[in-house]
């Protein structure tokens, strides 16, 4: 079971805060859409070497800015997710975070897919 069903009912990507932003999905709103990958991939790595190295309160940082930076794009079943695995290590349990980031790559790469749809 991949976890993707536990945030089934949230968008994969929902438009509404960029439109908001921008007040069009133009180029800005595009080149933010495209930085957002690259930034939030590295952020998403992050968690899992500093959980590895025993880090929960950096790996906690690490899921709350990608909360972040998910909610602001839109892409709120990642947001949900990393706001999920940030709550777990902010308690300190490790294997929660741990089952949590399981689903990461699935739901993180069904995001980018909808993001290139739209800003290549």
């Amino acid at each position: 079971m991949s976890g993707n069903n536990e945030y089934g009912d949230l968008a994969v990507l929902d438009l509404t805060t960029l439109l908001e932003a921008f007040g069009e999905i133009g180029e800005d709103a595009k080149h933010t859409m495209r930085l957002f990958v690259g930034h939030t991939r590295a952020l998403l790595d992050a968690i899992t070497e500093r959980l590895d190295a025993g880090d929960l309160a950096g790996a906690s940082e690490s899921a709350h800015a990608a909360k972040g930076a998910a909610n602001m794009t839109g892409t709120l079943r990642l947001g949900a997710l990393c706001g999920d695995i940030d709550r777990a290590l902010r308690a300190g349990d490790a294997s929660a975070a741990r089952q949590k980031l399981a689903s990461l790559p699935a739901i993180f790469t069904e995001a980018e897919t909808e993001i290139r749809k739209i800003a290549g």
